[in-house]
């Protein structure tokens, strides 16, 4: 049986409680504040996540009936706890969570067979759904309130480096200018962080990207390449390499791209035809359908 209590002992050894005291006191979140504090709130909801709890109801009564884990968490009530779950600015943890991420960096192994493309880096967003009675300032819609949130993986070291919440009614391509921050590096995300203006941008800026090419998508073909295989097979047997396209992205008559771009179309061992975009002229075709 898993011990809890020390897995959360040894988690919170990790915390630099200096840097959360710094925190507080610039954003102010323990004013008026008798009782549950913000170092208080995030032990609990430290200690939520480790247990897997389904609701908050179920974290207050087990905090209230152990006796040892009164003695780590302050015992708490129910509307305590959700009402600072409401009330309390977020951004009082995040210097948190990024000294976290930063020390998981570090001590990360890195993956040798990535080293031949140099940093990649992945882009995905996951939906939260929330209460609208209670966090009213998320709605997204009629019925509905909920969160977003923007998570970039690190693949050469296993773990993510950044991350951006935005209100799940927000587009995620806004976001795309705080997470694609790097030179040199490339960044493998999903068609719904498409903008063909960014796109020229970062070609510029020599940010490299692999993306989903979407459905309804005007393309201007260039000009035909060869396709290109890695020395190793790379890619799952049944999947084929249908093109490799230099081409422009968008319509005359609302934005087309000034750069140009590669378009690869494979065709996947089920039989579904994926697109690809990307402005990475170096690589193999095999490599570039690799990333998705």
């Amino acid at each position: 049986m898993v011990d809890y209590i020390k897995l959360f002992d040894k988690i919170i050894e990790f915390i630099n409680w200096d840097t959360l005291k710094y925190s507080v006191f610039k954003l102010n979140t323990d004013n008026k504040v008798s009782k549950f504090f913000t170092k208080e709130h995030l032990k609990s909801m430290i200690y939520y996540h480790i247990l897997q709890k389904d609701n908050l109801r179920d974290l207050s009564s087990g905090i209230c009936m152990s006796k040892k884990l009164k003695t780590i968490i302050v015992s708490v009530s129910l509307g305590t706890l959700s009402h600072h779950n409401n009330k309390r600015n977020f951004e009082v943890f995040l210097p948190i969570l990024t000294e976290l991420i930063n020390k998981a960096v570090n001590i990360g192994s890195v993956n040798e067979s990535l080293k031949r493309f140099g940093p990649v880096k992945l882009i995905d967003s996951t939906t939260i759904s929330m209460s609208l009675n209670l966090y009213h300032w998320a709605l997204f819609r009629s019925t509905k309130a909920g969160v977003k949130i923007h998570t970039r993986f690190d693949l050469n070291n296993g773990l993510p480096d950044a991350f951006v919440v935005t209100n799940a009614v927000e587009h995620d391509k806004t976001t795309m200018d705080s997470l694609m921050d790097t030179k040199h590096c490339i960044y493998v995300f999903d068609k719904a962080y498409s903008d063909y203006k960014k796109f020229d941008q970062y070609t510029r800026d020599e940010k490299y990207f692999v993306t989903r090419l979407k459905d309804n998508a005007v393309v201007t073909e260039v000009k035909d390449l060869r396709i290109s295989r890695s020395d190793n097979r790379l890619l799952d047997l049944g999947t084929q390499i249908l093109c490799d396209k230099v081409v422009k992205l968008g319509s005359l008559y609302t934005y087309q791209t000034k750069e140009t771009y590669r378009l690869i179309k494979i065709l996947d061992k089920t039989g579904k035809e994926l697109t690809f975009i990307t402005n990475i002229d170096e690589l193999f075709s095999e490599e570039i359908a690799l990333a998705l």
